[in-house]
């Protein structure tokens, strides 16, 4: 989600207005990475996978011959933002670290590259002394009252509907969440709080018991995830 927040505010500027975030104001080319596709490509440099980027995105011939012009001049003057999404997601540990070490060898060739990389914790213990040099180390906060509360009116308006009722109903759904220990734990990540939002909106309530709650999460999720 991070990621594609950052994508989005750099490749259509008007967008990064449309939520206070206070990202710099750069003229950056955002480069998207998905470890989880690698795949038999997981070993190969990191500019060679950014150079098949248009193999993936349907582009002709011509729109990649233009890409991979504008993605070289932009590497030489400094204006490119690397995302590499889910480095954990590489499930073999040589190969994440061979990543890893290509990382750190493209931005020693391209120093003025930004770069933003995720990873669950453990899955970036095992390469984070590859990159420690090379990338600072910083843990996503967990998300207090408020940002439950956003989030849950912003689900319930754009999955529910728009009016005072559904505000209402959301509001205190939230605070439901927020009172209950063991649900707020699941609540302070934004994907499990999501997860909620869809069980209840399912089933009519939320299980008092994790066990349930996670029983019913992965009933409604092979159900729902691909529509």
């Amino acid at each position: 989600t991070l990621l594609k927040r950052l994508a989005i505010a750099y490749a259509i500027p008007e967008r990064r207005a449309e939520v206070d975030d206070s990202l710099p104001k750069r003229d950056w080319l955002p480069l998207f990475l998905r470890c989880r596709e690698l795949r038999d490509r997981v070993h190969r440099p990191i500019l060679e996978l950014l150079a098949d980027l248009p193999q993936h995105a349907g582009m002709d011939e011509d729109e990649v011959a233009t890409f991979r012009e504008k993605m070289h001049q932009a590497l030489r003057s400094g204006h490119v933002l690397l995302l590499v999404d889910g480095l954990d997601e590489i499930s073999d540990e040589g190969a994440r670290c061979t990543f890893a070490q290509h990382l750190r060898t493209f931005l020693a060739m391209f120093p003025h590259t930004a770069v933003v990389v995720t990873s669950r914790e453990a899955g970036f213990r095992h390469v984070a002394g590859v990159v420690a040099g090379v990338c600072s180390h910083a843990l996503l906060a967990a998300f207090d009252k408020d940002d439950v509360h956003r989030l849950c009116q912003g689900w319930h308006v754009e999955v529910v509907g728009d009016n005072d009722k559904v505000r209402d109903d959301a509001r205190i759904l939230a605070d439901t969440i927020w009172d209950n220990e063991r649900i707020r734990a699941l609540a302070e990540n934004p994907l499990m709080l999501t997860t909620l939002l869809v069980v209840r909106r399912c089933i009519g309530e939320l299980p008092s018991r994790r066990v349930e709650l996670y029983r019913e999460a992965v009933r409604v999720l092979i159900r729902t995830w691909n529509t």
